[in-house]
């Protein structure tokens, strides 16, 4: 029984750790789009190129959307949606979806982990985490 109850606390504390790193990965790759976003081309307001929001770390994919696609999903109250190519949607609700591209939006405890990692544990931890 005790080995039972060790192992169980070990998967949730894995899980926790987990949930935790794609929180990161999902504020760190937000920010990256949030800067390529920045430098498109004001005047176009065009197709933006951008990493995936799917926070799998073997994830190396990219997406296009429109300029103003991507502007109204950053600015919706809330934060939790994300931007992710097609089948990386990793059981999330699914907002709209087209051929090669899902919105999809977090549930409310990853909402905070990204909103905990982007306030607080991104703003030291990005110092040259892409350049």
């Amino acid at each position: 029984m005790k080995a039972s109850t060790s192992s169980a606390a070990t998967v949730a504390a894995g899980s926790t750790a987990a949930d935790g790193e794609q929180s990161l990965r999902r504020a760190r790759i937000r920010a990256f789009n949030d800067d390529v976003a920045k430098a498109t081309d004001a005047d176009s307001r065009g197709v933006v190129l951008l990493a995936c929001e799917c926070g799998e770390e073997e994830c190396s994919e990219s997406l296009s959307v429109g300029y103003a696609d991507y502007d109204a999903v950053r600015n919706h109250p809330g934060g939790g949606r994300f931007l992710v190519v097609l089948g990386h949607e990793n059981g999330q609700r699914v907002l709209v979806e087209n051929t090669h591209v899902a919105l999809v939006e977090a549930g409310r405890a990853q909402k905070l982990r990204v909103t905990l990692a982007t306030d607080v544990l991104l703003p030291a931890d990005l110092s040259g985490a892409y350049s």
